[in-house]
């Protein structure tokens, strides 16, 4: 019975431990505002700020919250404490969204997409991610069941699009602990999404954060924001067409 109880309080200790979300570079695919593709998070600082901070997360029965309430801690990774002062509250602009209306079958497909809505001019590839976060959240009594961080913060964006809605640079779990989320998603599988995220030398905004699946439905009411197919995917649909090419020519 004792080894039984230790393997109930492992498992939960396992849930509830940090996977790491790892930058995959650029995301070339456009939406049309914030309410049409899936936006999680939306933050913009005041004044001359240049930094700026949200989280967003889900109460009972995906209830969204937002504020210090739906941050998470700073995790084992570094980054900036989170503390939800810049979030924007707007429907079309911070959001939740269940596993189930993304279609979300595996964390494996889940991609987060950042763009940086810098002024005309301004160099979009400025902004840096101080710290970064997924949140993982029980529809039926609003706790939080994970959370999973960027890896190495503060990551530097490279490339981002700019156009408030669009598409710009994205994340992803990484693969070797993709598995934690997925035992929580198994467990909970009507979970919701939210997310947390610090930003620094911002000159504008709103900055974005949204969600699409790959190799699902992208739906949940805004959109997939253009669907993304993964270079494994691109990789065997060329080796198919060689395939076929090659049968007809010893064919003719």
């Amino acid at each position: 019975m004792k080894v039984t109880l230790t393997g109930v309080f492992v498992l939960a200790a396992t849930q509830l431990s940090f996977a790491s979300i790892i930058p995959i570079g650029a995301i070339p695919s456009t939406g049309n505002g914030l309410g049409a593709v899936n936006t999680v998070l939306t933050e913009q600082g005041t004044g001359s700020a240049t930094v700026e901070s949200g989280c967003v997360g889900a109460g009972v029965g995906g209830v969204r919250i937002t504020g210090p309430t739906a941050c998470p801690g700073n995790g084992p990774n570094g980054g900036t404490s989170f503390t939800g002062a810049d979030t924007s509250t707007g429907a079309s602009q911070s959001a939740v969204f269940s596993a189930s209306s993304l279609g979300l079958t595996t964390f494996a497909n889940l991609r987060l997409i950042f763009n940086g809505n810098e002024p005309q001019g301004q160099n979009q590839a400025g902004v840096a991610i101080d710290n970064l976060a997924v949140t993982l959240w029980n529809p039926s009594n609003g706790s939080l069941l994970g959370a999973f961080y960027l890896a190495s913060p503060p990551n530097n964006i490279a490339d981002v699009f700019p156009g408030t809605g669009n598409a710009g640079f994205g994340f992803q779990f990484d693969g070797p602990q993709t598995g934690q989320a997925n035992s929580i998603l198994a467990a909970f599988p009507n979970l919701y999404i939210g997310a947390a995220m610090n930003v620094s030398q911002a000159q504008g905004g709103p900055e974005t954060l949204q969600i699409a699946v790959v190799g699902g439905s992208g739906g949940g009411g805004g959109g997939g924001g253009g669907q993304v197919p993964e270079p494994a995917t691109i990789a065997l649909i060329g080796t198919g067409l060689a395939g076929v090419g090659l049968l007809k020519r010893r064919a003719s």
